[in-house]
């Protein structure tokens, strides 16, 4: 089965190939060979024209195929069938947010699977029965000075060529803002800001505004329009760059485990196919901001701040699992920043019981910000202790401590009468497995949470990740006008 690289590289290769690959409804459509079969409908919009004839299997396929990206576990035989047998599918969630995008490739293909195709058919840009001549204008003398010829109707495609000021070029047909035209080096896709038509031309193409009598008629769609789906486009792309980046982060704990391994290797080769998409998806958003700037100079500020704050971002993260010792109980674990009555920041490391029916957080224990710190290098400790235990190939039942907190409760006092009490610790078991052990105690009452090393890896990285996000949005939020004063001077 292919390996994640090479579905890494095949949607990379996709975004960048000239748009006539896809004219006759995109190859994979029909080739049942194909991994995918739309590969970019993640963050490109699918043309009716693309579905049209295609049979209903394939059509379920390509909605589905959408979720499946995300990890969308399905529960029917016929899904499971279908995805199980990609490499690249991987079932983790039930729940899972779709892009703007992704929600209108879902709904344009539910029609076609339904039979209103046809509607959408209906408003569809065909090809001109005939050509019309344009001439290149308005080009910045004292900027590039030239008007790029690209594989598609958008900034994203490849520069296949350059057409400079008075050059004369064929138009055959327009997708949006952009004109498909044949010119001295061949045949491509321009922007129409850059376009006009010549008067004096038998076959005048009508641009919406201009006048003309000819009977072909390319409809440009306005700028405003343009604008916003540029603008929706780079939402998009800025919500996968951070999917990816979690995805690199996570990946690279599985990728850093000393002792060679198959786990090893395939999470090195992920990390390196995540890599090159992430560079893929840069460039394309670095592209898309620039088109987008040739539209409008705002006249208001529009570099809002408008980044997860720190509680989503920590929800976000991947959760950590965890097992309750001596029985089949499993959860995970979730650490909340908050912002405690007296204005300082604490933080809540959360156990989710995920069989609860109501209380579904099972016990949170909170930490200052110097306590998460503390457990997170406590966590590094166990991580060595495991790995020369596993050098050494000790398989005799032992148990470490590595931190107590809060500290003022644990000195001088193995069972304090009062407060909760939190304790890391290092476990070996008789066959050589080893674990991090969490235990808590009130008084007399006390809850012990396990993690495999792996997890006990994850969570390290995911309390930096937090402690990072919620100290910087603490810090922004409660500025004072002299810690202003002293950044902006």
């Amino acid at each position: 089965m292919p390996t994640l690289r090479r579905l890494f590289l095949t949607l990379a290769l996709s975004t960048l190939a000239p748009f006539a690959a896809h004219a006759d409804g995109g190859i994979c459509a029909r080739d049942p060979s194909c991994d995918f079969r739309f590969p970019t409908s993640g963050f490109e919009r699918i043309r009716p024209e693309w579905l049209a004839d295609l049979p209903s299997q394939t059509l379920w396929e390509a909605r589905n195929e959408i979720m499946a990206r995300h990890g969308y576990a399905f529960d029917t035989p016929r899904a499971m069938q279908v995805f199980g047998s990609k490499g690249w599918y991987r079932p983790t969630t039930r729940n899972v947010a779709l892009s703007a995008v992704e929600k209108a490739n879902i709904d344009l293909i539910r029609a076609f699977e339904e039979g209103r195709g046809d509607a959408y058919l209906g408003s569809v840009t065909t090809r001109a029965p005939d050509t019309a001549t344009y001439e290149v204008v308005g080009l910045d003398a004292n900027g590039d000075g030239f008007l790029s010829v690209r594989g598609g109707p958008g900034g994203k495609f490849r520069e296949l060529g350059r057409i400079y000021q008075a050059d004369r070029v064929t138009v055959m047909e327009a997708s949006g803002r952009w004109l498909h035209l044949r010119y001295a080096g061949g045949e491509g896709w321009s922007h129409s800001r850059y376009l006009r038509p010549i008067p004096s031309a038998p076959a005048a193409v009508a641009v919406a505004g201009a006048a003309s009598s000819s009977s072909v008629h390319i409809e440009i769609e306005s700028d405003a329009s343009r604008t916003d789906e540029l603008r929706e486009d780079l939402s998009v792309i800025s919500g996968q760059l951070h999917d990816l980046s979690t995805q690199v982060a996570q990946r690279e704990v599985a990728a850093s485990i000393p002792q060679p391994s198959p786990e090893r290797s395939a999470a090195k080769e992920e990390v390196e196919a995540l890599k090159e998409r992430i560079a893929t998806l840069e460039a394309q958003r670095s592209e898309t901001t620039e088109e987008l700037r040739t539209y409008e100079t705002p006249v208001r500020p529009e570099n809002s701040n408008l980044q997860t704050d720190a509680r989503r971002s920590s929800e976000r993260y991947q959760k950590v699992p965890y097992f309750v010792p001596g029985t089949k109980t499993v959860g995970e674990m979730w650490v909340e920043p908050k912002v405690d009555d007296a204005g300082q920041l604490r933080f809540d490391v959360n156990f989710i019981d995920p069989e609860a029916d109501y209380q579904k957080i099972a016990i949170a224990i909170p930490m200052t910000p110097d306590e998460i710190g503390r457990l997170e290098t406590a966590l590094s400790s166990v991580e060595d202790w495991s790995r020369t235990a596993t050098e050494k190939k000790i398989r005799k039942r032992y148990e470490k401590e590595a931190v107590c907190l809060p500290a003022a409760r644990c000195e001088g006092s193995a069972a304090p009468t009062s407060g909760l009490v939190t304790r890391i610790l290092f476990q070996i078991d008789d066959d050589g497995s080893t674990a991090t052990l969490l235990r808590t105690r009130q008084g007399s009452f006390e809850r012990a949470y396990a993690f495999s090393m792996e997890s006990t890896a994850v969570l390290r990285k995911y309390l930096r990740h937090v402690a990072d996000v919620g100290a910087s949005e603490f810090q922004a939020g409660s500025a004072t006008k002299e810690d202003l004063d002293a950044l902006f001077q």
